[in-house]
C-alpha cells in the first residue's frame, strides 16, 4: 500500500487511529478536515457494535469536523446487505 499511495499516510497532516472509534471520538478535543471511518458489519453476536451505527456517534463525528470538513464511512458491499447500507445512509442524513 505504501508504494501505491506514495507514502501519503506518513504525511504530517495524517493521523491514523486504530482503536474503538466511539471511545476515541468521545475522548478527544481534536477537529479535522476529514474523518475516515471503517465500520464493521452489524452483528447479533456483538450488539455493542450498534454504538457505531447511531445518530449520536455520527453527530459526535460531525462535531469534530472543521468547517467544510468531510466524513467518509466505509461500509460493506451494498449488494450483500442493502438494508444495512441504507440504514447507515439514513442515520448519517439525520445526524
Amino acid at each position: 500500500m505504501v508504494k501505491f499511495n506514495e507514502g501519503a499516510l506518513y504525511h504530517s497532516k495524517v493521523r491514523t487511529v486504530i482503536e474503538d472509534g466511539r471511545n476515541f471520538i468521545e475522548n478527544t478535543e481534536g477537529k479535522w478536515d476529514a474523518i475516515f471511518v471503517d465500520i464493521p458489519e452489524p452483528s447479533e453476536e456483538l450488539p455493542e457494535l450498534s454504538r457505531l451505527f447511531s445518530w449520536e456517534f455520527f453527530r459526535l463525528l460531525k462535531d469534530h469536523l472543521e468547517p467544510d470538513g468531510v466524513i467518509n464511512i466505509s461500509c460493506p458491499s451494498l449488494a450483500k446487505i442493502p438494508d444495512y447500507f441504507w440504514s447507515v445512509q439514513a442515520t448519517l442524513v439525520a445526524a
